[in-house]
Formats: structure tokens, C-alpha cells, sequence
């Protein structure tokens, strides 16, 4: 990565699984009935939601 002066940058597209629980008769997602899971999920999108500046490296 190059910071500076990056020849251009990619954008990621994250994903993250919180799929849907069934619970007393509703879905709802595991991340609100799961704190730990819900808080490892955010932590994970926090890190990498971010650009990455690429520079190209010379040939030969």
C-alpha cells in the first residue's frame, strides 16, 4: 500500500453474514441476540471498511 501517492485505490465490497433467527414466534438477526457475534461482526466491518491505495509495481 502506498499512501502518499497511490496510483489509484480499491474500494472493497465487504460482507458479513447476520443471518436471521427465528425466536419466540419472530426473526431477528443473530447480531441482536448474540452480543459477542454482534460485536466480532462490527469489529470485522470496522477493519476493513476502508480504501486500500495500490501503487503498480515496475516490471524488468
Amino acid at each position: 500500500m502506498d499512501l502518499i501517492a497511490p496510483d489509484f485505490t480499491l474500494i472493497p465490497k465487504i460482507r458479513a453474514v447476520d443471518p436471521d433467527v427465528w425466536l419466540d414466534g419472530r426473526l431477528q438477526p443473530l447480531s441482536a441476540l448474540d452480543r459477542e457475534y454482534g460485536a466480532a461482526r462490527t469489529a470485522y466491518l470496522a477493519r476493513k471498511d476502508r480504501p486500500w491505495p495500490m501503487r503498480v509495481a515496475g516490471v524488468g
